[in-house]
């Protein structure tokens, strides 16, 4: 009998529980429409959007190939991501996993380590070197396991002793392949051990999958329109009603066309400053994430007050008519307090903001959750915060 897996849709998040994961050691959390994500440097803003956004996905990776280790809190030996019924699980090794499944996963993996050996030696000998290769590789390799939905096991080794040099650990894998093969090719065989991907028969089981797109420092400025003509129509009302560029006339892929004296004239993307590249690539991703969910990190990055003014009047009003979840981190009292101004004398935006501060105590990142009246309360103590007071 086969065994089905239906993928559906679901719009956002209402709980999110994060054990183990890096910083976090048993993080809950309850999101609403409009989330701002504050905090010192280092106490997990940018890791709670990271774990957020694995959620969309079932093709995870960690943050480094060099120390994928490090994924897992340093005194646990497994991490958990869970959101309402979809949950991620990250071992430190294969051989950690559940009783259930790891004697299927580890014969898998053997079989998939075996097949990347014999592609650099000869038939004649593949059978009496296969067994000393998997004893090398686990001999000198742990296997991370980022395990999604218990469906997908995807592999990535990193050294047991990092005593020995990468350049020592080659050389005894190279006895094992003929000596003709380049010494480039040793490294391809250990790059072939990662990023190894095996998916299990699940029984029955429903997964709801989420729309997530994602504003960070590697894409806030890349400024382009390749999307349907309904988008660049959004974004050119935009334009003109809040008249950010004088004599504004349309968009096109790489430019701006705008009237002068003597005509139409095209200025390319690159020509205009960072905040209006990011204030536009902020609405273009709200468009995208129509009924899903969009993460901005740093939202206020590259923004003037005027702009700041206007960022938060765009996420306020596009969730709410596309019915987005917006999760943001923010360095800046001035981006706070505008999404708290917004939010005065309206009950509506009032209710769907939440305000979460991550403050470090002893090792831990803690969280405290604020409404909008509560923040009003402590603005002060909140711009001190940020201040890094």
């Amino acid at each position: 009998m086969r065994h089905h897996v239906t993928i559906k849709y679901m719009a956002h998040i209402k709980n999110l529980t994060l054990k183990n994961y890096k910083g976090f050691t048993d993080f809950r959390y309850s999101p609403r429409s409009i989330n701002l994500i504050i905090g010192k440097n280092n106490t997990g803003k940018t890791t709670l959007l990271s774990a957020i956004d694995s959620l969309s996905s079932k093709d995870l990776s960690p943050d480094s190939y060099e120390s994928p280790e490090y994924e897992i809190n340093l005194n646990s030996k497994k991490a958990e991501i869970i959101s309402d019924n979809r949950i991620t699980e990250i071992y430190k090794d294969v051989t950690l996993l559940d009783p259930e499944m790891k004697n299927e996963i580890m014969i898998k993996l053997y079989q998939r380590i075996r097949k990347i050996f014999t592609k650099y030696v000869k038939k004649s000998d593949r059978d009496k070197t296969a067994d000393e290769f998997l004893k090398l590789v686990f001999n000198y390799f742990y296997f991370l396991v980022i395990v999604t939905d218990k469906t997908y096991f995807t592999m990535f080794p990193y050294q047991k002793n990092y005593k020995k040099t990468r350049r020592e650990i080659i050389q005894d894998f190279s006895k094992l392949i003929p000596t003709k093969v380049q010494s480039r090719d040793y490294y391809d065989l250990i790059f072939e051990l990662s990023d190894i991907t095996i998916k299990r028969q699940t029984i029955n089981k429903n997964f709801k999958k989420l729309k997530i797109f994602s504003i960070n420092h590697f894409n806030r400025l890349d400024l382009s329109f390749r999307e349907g003509i309904e988008d660049i129509i959004e974004i050119e009302n935009f334009i003109k009603e809040n008249d950010i560029i004088k004599n504004f006339e349309r968009l096109t892929e790489e430019g701006i066309i705008f009237k002068t004296k003597n005509g139409l004239k095209y200025l390319p993307y690159d020509y205009y400053g960072d905040g209006f590249k990011s204030l536009i690539k902020t609405l273009h991703f709200l468009i995208k994430s129509k009924n899903g969910i969009l993460l901005i990190d740093e939202a206020e990055n590259h923004m003037h007050p005027g702009y700041m003014n206007l960022l938060a009047n765009i996420i306020f009003e596009y969730s709410k008519k596309l019915k987005i979840q917006v999760f943001m981190t923010t360095h800046s009292y001035d981006f706070i307090k505008e999404i708290l101004d917004q939010c005065k004398e309206n009950k509506e935006r009032e209710k769907n903001v939440l305000i979460t501060r991550l403050v470090l105590e002893e090792g831990e990142i803690q969280k405290y959750d604020y409404d909008v009246i509560k923040a009003l309360k402590i603005t002060e103590e909140l711009n001190m915060d940020l201040r890094g007071v």
